[in-house]
This record gives structure tokens, C-alpha cells and sequence, in this order.
């Protein structure tokens, strides 16, 4: 589950963040400073917001509009599954199955 930040300006041009609590959506205005866009595109993250959510260089986010704003967010990780590889191996030999499959099977009682 990534962490986001939706950027929306109300009527009065401050920024709203939605919280989510309790399965209820709850908006938490935040004042920030303004920011420009550069001529690439560009726009600076505040040192504050970087470090709260683990903005480092190089880190991957993702763009996703969301009710006429735009959601930011860190890119989910891959999960690293070959360093799991063959743990399971000697227990599935010592129960008599030697597919991982076979185990399967025999759980779901097919």
C-alpha cells in the first residue's frame, strides 16, 4: 500500500489532503507554500514531505488523477521471491510430497 498525497486547492487556494480513518474520509487542510512549475515540468517536493514518506532520489513514484486531482505516490515495491526459493524443500520431503503443487492439491483436497 503506498502512501499519497492528493493535491487540491479549495476555494480559499489552500491545499486539501485526504486522510483516510476508520474506513471515513476526512479532509485535513494544510497550508503550503506555492510552488511554480518549471519549464520542464518540474516541481520541487518539500524537504518535510520527502522525508516523511521516503522520497530519495531515484525512488520511483506514479501520476493517477483522482476526482480532478492529481495523486502522488511511491511506487510500490517488487517483492524479492528467489530468496525464498527451495526453504520449503526438506518439509515437503518429510510429509511425502515432492512438487509443491502436489502439497496444494492435497490441502485443497483435490
Amino acid at each position: 500500500m503506498g502512501i499519497g498525497v492528493i493535491w487540491n486547492q479549495t476555494a480559499f487556494g489552500a491545499p486539501v489532503i485526504p486522510a483516510k480513518a476508520a474506513s471515513r474520509l476526512y479532509a485535513i487542510q494544510v497550508i503550503l507554500e506555492n510552488m511554480k512549475i518549471g519549464e520542464r515540468g518540474q516541481v520541487t517536493i518539500p524537504k518535510d514531505l520527502r522525508e516523511r514518506f521516503g522520497l530519495k532520489p531515484e525512488t520511483e513514484v506514479e501520476f493517477q488523477v483522482v476526482n480532478n486531482s492529481i495523486l502522488l505516490r511511491k511506487k510500490p515495491g517488487k517483492l524479492n521471491l528467489t530468496r525464498w526459493k527451495g526453504r520449503c524443500e526438506k518439509s515437503f520431503k518429510e510429509l511425502g510430497y515432492t512438487r509443491v503443487d502436489e502439497f496444494i492439491e492435497d490441502v485443497r483436497g483435490r
